[in-house]
């Protein structure tokens, strides 16, 4: 946030001003997990911690495959989600397990 001081200088202000997540910039931090079981493990130490859900442990309709996440506040306000995509985690797997595949590109030479 910039505000002008008495004397018409801006100063950047930014510890007096909390995230807010439908501002313009960041919307929020997302974090993927391997496993349902550890979305929920995030939802109860965020519970724990006495942080503000969001939303979630749920399936959202937002993602092929699955898309099982919670939402939270961090203590900046800041907002964050933990999230298991089975399509995606399999995905990367074969692309890891087969060099080249999914990526658009050839394996090269030393790794076939």
């Amino acid at each position: 946030m910039v505000k002008l001081s008495t004397s018409g200088q801006a100063e950047v202000v930014l510890a007096d001003h909390s995230f807010e997540v439908h501002e313009p910039g960041l919307h929020h931090v997302a974090f993927n997990v391997e496993r349902h079981e550890q979305v929920d493990a995030a939802r109860d130490l965020v519970h724990k911690l006495g942080a503000e859900i969001l939303d979630g442990p749920d399936e959202f309709p937002f993602g092929p495959g699955g898309y099982y996440a919670v939402y939270f506040r961090g203590p900046d306000r800041l907002k964050f989600e933990v999230v298991h995509m089975p399509l995606a985690e399999r995905r990367a797997k074969t692309r890891k397990s087969q060099p080249g595949v999914g990526t658009g590109s050839a394996p090269s030479p030393e790794t076939k």
